[in-house]
């Protein structure tokens, strides 16, 4: 099925949805989930808000006809946090009781900045806007293996933690549940 641009992807429990992108990159929305597609042009970077629940996404590097290499082909935002994604394999879950979102790197970089209640909520449907906030000196650069956090009480995002190899792996097999034949 083809989604356009504000389509709402909600899952249940026990369930899961697989988006596939025309460049091969795809984006896993786990169970009791919910996103919306809240921009995807051609030639700017796309936006992803995530509701609640758990996004895993696998991002090409040459995202769409994006001619910047060194700006984000993707955002994802939560209430709490946007990441700038440039392409890149992580994980990415936002618990709308606690509003805390967390994110873990399994392969590449994601760049990481705190939202806060008092940023414009129209501004952030704006590409550039997001890739200022992005490439702040508050924001933070998650790579491969490493862990970082955004919570409403903290004044930015939490400077990124080497995780256990052994964990890594576990979280990152975690893709299985969702490539399993239906």
């Amino acid at each position: 099925m083809w989604l356009n641009e504000g389509a709402t992807v909600k899952t249940a429990a026990r369930s899961f949805a697989k988006l596939l992108f025309l460049d091969k990159s795809q984006i896993n929305v786990g169970p009791r989930s919910q996103m919306v597609i809240s921009k995807f042009p051609k030639k700017k970077a796309g936006i992803i808000t995530l509701l609640k629940g758990e996004l895993r996404a696998k991002v090409s590097k040459n995202y769409m006809q994006i001619k910047d290499k060194e700006k984000s082909k993707l955002f994802i935002k939560t209430k709490s946090a946007a990441l700038g994604v440039r392409g890149t394999d992580f994980q990415v879950l936002y618990n709308v009781r606690n509003r805390i979102t967390s994110l873990v790197t399994f392969e590449g970089r994601v760049a990481m900045a705190k939202i806060s209640e008092a940023m414009n909520r129209r501004q952030l449907q704006n590409q550039n806007a997001l890739e200022k906030l992005v490439s702040s000196k508050t924001a933070v650069i998650v790579k491969r293996g490493e862990f970082s956090g955004a919570s409403p009480h903290q004044k930015r995002v939490t400077i990124p933690v080497k995780i256990s190899p052994a964990q890594l792996e576990t979280l990152k097999s975690s893709e299985k549940i969702y490539n399993s034949p239906t």
